[in-house]
This record gives structure tokens, C-alpha cells and sequence, in this order.
């Protein structure tokens, strides 16, 4: 037992549990000095401190006597303060400046910064005046909750800015470098520096936007977009469930605004030039027995994505192929459903039976049925026989699109978590295979659709117009926009908006078009 002074104090107030602990233990701790002594009562005395921080009296209430002399006695040796006459903003204070012994507390409380809730307060309370004392700059100016607030307030105001800037491009990334480091943060584990992962986001996007493919040929733009293209819009849709509040989801949408909207616009122009010379949208879907159809509504190539990573460890594989046009649930769910009907075209966008009646709903479930299809509910119980064939659906993210807009961003994830799970469902009950479909995809623009006028009398009336789609009346004369058959009846043209744009105002979810 170390002879000085200090650890004779301690001795005295550790007494009761030394004489109790085995001989050979304390022999296997070594010489018995301040720190080991205090170790006996106090086996983490960093994560005490902090937990005293967070809640200084009911720490100190939950401390026996020696315990809490432990406490006082590490804290004044080793980290400079005395939490029985220094306040808990005094330690703050040595907290944020991370000096000497303190830079093991502030890594402590930054690998798990939820368990101290009280504490960033604190550090509000005892940050330093902004131009510290003797002119030294302050070496851990992110210690203080302030200056990440600050960092984001300059961060929003940057990317609310993009929509004027002549390069939008070179400034994202700019801003990027400037805070992308502040992802890896306690703030930004506290959910308080989302920008800073959303400015990650979309620099990431701005990059791939600038080097997008430009091919004119219809296959190879198919070919690129499933190849890399489709990341475009996955990273726009995580850049938009990066921002939570109102404020920064603004900033965010304005920079996809400047971003991402005029690629989506140019692309879909390219890809409409191509298709109306030689786009020939699918019908029909070929399974064998032992196989089950997951119906996704609006699983867009990148969602679909999403989704395959998550069947990990079962073999997922992902297939591009062109919708029925136009790309509405009334057209597109019959063109993958497998249904030996010969289906043809009704009123409206409906694909219709033999006896004209719309492929949807009861009338689906028939042809199913008389396909040797059996129809489940989505409730994970259904099963179903997995020596036939099955077929299965959700329209849970469509209809999110339409009713939440850009808040769909904040919800999908939990939507294809579900798919996954009815997909791993069916398959640990016996189904061989799964094939997941879908009807369309979707645009989610950072600002609202640029609107362009339809006259009505073209049209087939109120029911033959969508926002990005049209049925045109036999006899009408025909709009400067993009015109291609009906996929069910050759005889009827459809118009799409051109590129991104709507036929009606303030569109941000929608589909339809080409």
C-alpha cells in the first residue's frame, strides 16, 4: 500500500469494503495507491461524473458515503474540480474544453450522448464568450451546442440561396466540404446537425447529376438508369428525410430545386424524344407453380433497390422493365398481374376484361382465380399454398405519395421494411420463389411541377385526365406534346405532360406521364 498522504485518506474512506474483499485479489491489483483504492468503490468513475452531470442530486443521493467520497476524491486529483463545491456548469466548462484528462470524458459522453440528456444544456450554459480570452482561438469549437447551431442556421441559409447562384453544382460541394464533418458529431447523433448529413446527400447527387449519361437511344438510357441513374433519385429522397423540421426540409427542396429538378426535366424530355418512336410498354407476367407475386403500387427502381437489400441473405434480383402506358394503377397493375385473360381497353385509363368490365378489384381477383392465381390478403398470416401460385398486394406507398408529398420521404422506409417482411414470410412458409412487381414509378420534385395548359375540349373529359396524362378525344386535334398509343388499345392516344411538368398547378407527387 502506497505511504503517501493522500491514499492514507482514502484507505480510511474505503475501509469497509477493502477489509471484505479477498486477499488475492487486492494482491492481483497491485500496489494500492489513490486510483486503485478508489476503484474498489467507484469501478467507472468517468461515466459516474457524467451521469453526476446530468443529474447532479439524484446522483448524489444515489452514492453511499463512500462512494460519494470516491467521487470527490478522483474528481479533484484527476480532473481539477470538486463536485461538492463546484457546480455542475463548472464542469461543463472543463468538458467542452477537452483539456488534459477531460478528453476522456468528452469521448465518453460522444460515444453515447442520449444517456446524458441534460448535458448539452449545460454546455449552453457554460460556453465561452465568443472571442475568448487573450486571443486564442478556441481549439474544440464544436464542443458547444451554439456553434453547430450556428453552423446549420449558415448551412440553411446556403442551400435556400442555391436557387440563385450561377453554379449550384460547385457550391453544394463547396458546403459539403465545409460540413460534412459535422455528420460523425454528437450533434448530429443527437438529431441536431441534420443538414449536415443532407448537404452529404446532395453534393453526392450534384456529382452524379453532372455526369449523367446523355445517350438519345431508348434501350441504353433504359440500360443506365437501372445500371446508376435511379441513385439520382434515391439520394434526393434521402436528402429529403435527412431534414425534419419545416425549415430545413424548405432548404433542402430549394436545393433540390437548383439540383435535381432540371435533371429530372432534361431526362424526361430525352426519354420522351426516344419513346415516342419506339417505346413498347410489357403485358403479361409468366410464373410457374411454387411461386408467389408480391404487387408493390409505385415501388419506383430505387425503392425496389432498397427492398433487395434488405432480403439479404436470399439471392434478389433486380430487373428493369418498361411500364404500360400510361403509367397509372388502372393500366399498369392488369400488365403485371400473370392473368391468362386477353385483356383489352375500357373507358378512362381501365384495362378491361372480355366482357369490358375494369381489371381491378373483384373483377382482378376473378381472373386471378381463373388463372389458377390464389388471391392473399396482406396480412403476414396468408400464406397461402406454396405448391400453386399466389398473388399478393399493397398500395400503402402510392397512396402516401399522393396524400404526404414530400413527407413520403420520412415514411417509405418503414413500407419496404414491410414488403421485405411479407416477402421473407412467404418464403420461410414454403413458396419457392418470389416475384415482386409494379405498376409505375413516381416523380417527387424538390418544387412543384411546372404547369402546362391542356385545353379540355382534346380531352375525354374530367375522367380521362391526370395530372401528367391524358386520353385524347378520336377527333381532336392534337396537342404539341408528347403522344403515344394506349398500351391496351392502339386506337386511343394518350398525351403526356412534357418532361416533369403537370396539366395542373402545385403537383409535387405524381405519375402518369412518360
Amino acid at each position: 500500500i502506497a505511504g503517501d498522504a493522500a491514499t492514507r485518506s482514502a484507505l480510511t474512506q474505503v475501509l469497509d469494503k477493502f477489509l471484505f474483499d479477498d486477499i488475492d485479489d487486492l494482491k492481483r491489483m497491485g500496489r494500492l495507491d489513490l486510483s486503485r483504492l478508489h476503484h474498489l468503490v467507484l469501478d467507472d468513475s468517468v461515466r459516474t461524473l457524467l451521469e453526476w452531470m446530468n443529474d447532479p442530486d439524484a446522483t448524489r443521493a444515489s452514492l453511499e458515503g463512500a462512494r460519494w467520497q470516491a467521487l470527490i476524491a478522483s474528481c479533484t486529483s484527476v480532473y481539477g474540480f470538486s463536485p461538492e463545491k463546484d457546480g455542475a456548469i463548472s464542469a461543463a466548462s472543463k468538458l467542452g474544453s477537452r483539456a488534459g484528462e477531460w478528453s476522456t470524458v468528452w469521448q465518453r459522453f460522444a460515444e453515447n450522448p442520449t444517456r446524458y440528456p441534460s448535458i448539452p444544456s449545460l454546455l449552453d450554459q457554460a460556453c465561452p464568450s465568443a472571442v475568448p480570452l487573450f486571443g486564442e482561438a478556441d481549439p474544440h469549437p464544436d464542443s458547444w451546442p451554439s456553434w453547430n447551431r450556428d453552423q446549420e442556421q449558415a448551412l440553411r441559409a446556403a442551400l435556400g440561396a442555391l436557387a440563385t447562384h450561377p453554379d449550384p453544382g460547385s457550391r453544394v460541394k463547396e458546403l459539403a466540404a465545409a460540413h460534412s464533418t459535422r455528420e460523425d458529431s454528437v450533434w448530429a447523433n443527437l438529431g441536431q446537425a441534420p443538414l449536415s448529413r443532407a448537404i452529404g446527400h446532395l453534393a453526392e447527387l450534384a456529382d452524379r447529376v453532372a455526369t449523367a449519361s446523355s445517350a438519345a437511344d431508348l434501350k441504353a438510357q433504359v440500360d443506365w438508369y437501372s445500371d446508376e441513374g435511379h441513385l439520382i433519385d434515391d439520394l434526393a429522397l434521402r436528402a429529403i428525410a435527412s431534414a425534419k423540421t419545416a425549415r430545413d426540409r424548405a432548404a433542402v427542396t430549394s436545393a433540390l430545386g437548383a439540383l435535381y429538378d432540371p435533371w429530372v426535366d432534361e431526362l424526361a424530355r430525352a426519354f420522351q424524344k426516344a419513346a415516342v418512336l419506339s417505346y413498347s410498354g410489357r403485358v403479361g407476367l409468366e410464373i410457374g407453380a411454387e411461386t408467389a407475386v408480391v404487387y408493390v403500387d409505385a415501388l419506383r427502381f430505387d425503392l425496389a433497390s432498397r427492398v433487395a437489400r434488405r432480403l439479404s441473405p436470399f439471392v434478389a434480383v433486380v430487373e428493369p422493365r418498361l411500364a404500360a402506358f400510361p403509367s397509372v394503377t388502372p393500366t399498369g397493375q392488369p400488365a403485371v398481374a400473370p392473368i391468362r385473360i386477353a385483356a383489352g381497353g375500357g373507358t378512362a385509363f381501365d384495362a378491361a376484361d372480355g366482357q369490358g368490365r375494369s381489371l381491378k378489384g373483384a373483377v382482378l381477383r376473378s381472373a386471378l382465380a381463373s388463372a389458377g392465381v390464389e388471391f392473399l390478403g396482406w396480412d403476414a398470416a396468408e400464406v397461402g399454398d406454396p405448391t400453386g401460385k399466389a398473388w399478393t398486394q399493397t398500395n400503402s406507398i402510392d397512396s402516401l405519395g399522393h396524400s404526404h408529398g414530400h413527407a413520403l420521404a420520412d415514411l417509405v422506409d418503414q413500407q419496404l421494411d414491410l414488403v421485405a417482411e411479407r416477402v421473407r414470410g412467404l418464403l420461410d412458409a414454403g413458396w419457392r420463389k418470389v416475384v415482386i412487381v409494379t405498376d409505375h414509378g413516381f416523380l417527387l420534385s424538390g418544387q412543384p411541377a411546372q404547369k402546362v395548359t391542356l385545353p379540355l375540349q382534346v380531352t375525354a373529359g374530367d375522367a380521362a385526365r391526370k395530372p401528367r396524362v391524358a386520353r385524347l378525344k378520336a377527333e381532336a386535334a392534337r396537342p404539341d406534346f408528347p403522344i403515344l398509343s394506349w398500351t391496351w388499345d392502339s386506337s386511343v392516344d394518350m398525351v403526356s405532360a412534357p418532361g416533369s411538368a403537370a396539366f395542373e398547378a402545385g403537383r409535387i407527387y405524381e405519375h402518369g406521364g412518360l
